[in-house]
């Protein structure tokens, strides 16, 4: 499942992103089980839709990815998570701005 994950400002320019061929959401589903509760951020993720995350979420998501860590990663799986805390760290530092997650 391809995921486009952005950056963008409050009129949808994109201001920064890249694409995740697969490994985002296999890493989700395996390491939080797929449970029916949601209790996580990253459990909305729509992979055949949109998914908007403001400024107020950030830390949260944040803490999330970071617990995705700990599960041992490979190196493709650790640099997703990487370019996904690096947007993060981005949108936090910018107003009216929000990440973006697009699905096939």
């Amino acid at each position: 499942m391809t995921l486009a994950i952005l950056l963008e400002d409050e009129f949808g320019e994109r201001e920064d992103g890249f694409v995740d061929v697969g490994y985002l959401l296999p890493i989700i589903e395996t390491s939080f089980g797929g449970t029916e509760e949601r209790e996580r951020l990253l459990d909305y993720i729509d992979p055949w839709g949109h998914t908007v995350f403001n400024r107020l979420q950030l830390d949260r998501l944040s803490a999330e990815l970071d617990e995705l860590r700990k599960i041992g990663l490979n190196d493709k799986e650790l640099k997703i998570i990487n370019q996904f805390q690096d947007l993060i760290a981005k949108c936090k530092k910018t107003v009216h701005t929000y990440i973006k997650i697009t699905g096939d």
